[in-house]
């Protein structure tokens, strides 16, 4: 069984009795509680491995907590087993490593009558994205482009794109409030500002890659050209 070792306090002993036999009280008294943090009695278990515990079949107790990382650069979470939670049991309750708010953008659209293509790997004045952690990690978000066609000429379009952690990949949001459902091929293009995609943006494991408002591209009328792109690229809160 794992235990708590007290090392290079001994000269302690005779500088400053106190502090020492206080250390050593805390010592034991963890070791004491130890065995049952770690089993679970009468304290949440603690379970850790690379896949959710939904998806790994992880059979625990309500209040169990599981630690995830899907690699060794991978964002931590934490979930915690509670039996009124969805059909798995479930919750997730945090991620490891925030994520400070940015301005500047780096997508670039070339939109079509009809369509609507958005650069974001270096390429038609577009940069490639990262994200930066507020502890010194970094997310690469792929180097690609995203084309959405079946659009409307003259018609001003709102997307909200997110890199997903858990995959890493960029996507762009693509279910809203049912009085108003993305339009076009893939659907992600939203014909009004929708409270709701701006959510599953900001989901956990979503880090929304535009910090306050959805990137907005309007299509002409006829011809294709680069247009500015509104919006801009950011992230939000996560702490655990």
């Amino acid at each position: 069984m794992a235990s708590i070792v007290l090392q290079n306090v001994e000269i302690l002993a005779e500088e400053n009795p106190t502090i020492y036999e206080a250390l050593r009280s805390l010592v034991d008294q963890l070791n004491q509680t130890m065995p049952s943090i770690l089993s679970g009695v009468d304290h949440p278990e603690f379970k850790s491995s690379v896949a959710a515990p939904a998806n790994s079949g992880v059979v625990a107790a309500p209040g169990t907590l599981y630690i995830q990382r899907n690699s060794a650069s991978g964002p931590l979470s934490i979930h915690v087993k509670d039996s009124g939670f969805g059909s798995t049991g479930w919750a997730e309750i945090g991620a490891f490593g925030s994520i400070p708010p940015t301005a500047a953008s780096g997508f670039q659209a070339v939109a079509t009558p009809i369509s609507i293509t958005f650069y974001y790997d270096g390429t038609n004045g577009s940069t490639i994205l990262s994200v930066f952690r507020a502890n010194g990690e970094k997310s690469q978000v792929p180097a690609s482009k995203t084309v959405v066609t079946g659009l409307t000429p003259n018609t001003t379009y709102f997307f909200y794109p997110y890199f997903d952690e858990r995959t890493g990949s960029l996507q762009f949001v693509s279910t809203g409030l049912a009085a108003s459902q993305p339009f076009g091929n893939p659907a992600i293009a939203f014909k009004v500002d929708n409270p709701n995609a701006s959510q599953v943006a900001r989901l956990t494991h979503h880090i929304p890659l535009t910090p306050g408002t959805p990137i907005t591209v309007t299509t002409p009328n006829s011809g294709s050209s680069p247009l500015p792109v509104g919006g801009g690229f950011g992230g939000h809160g996560r702490t655990a």
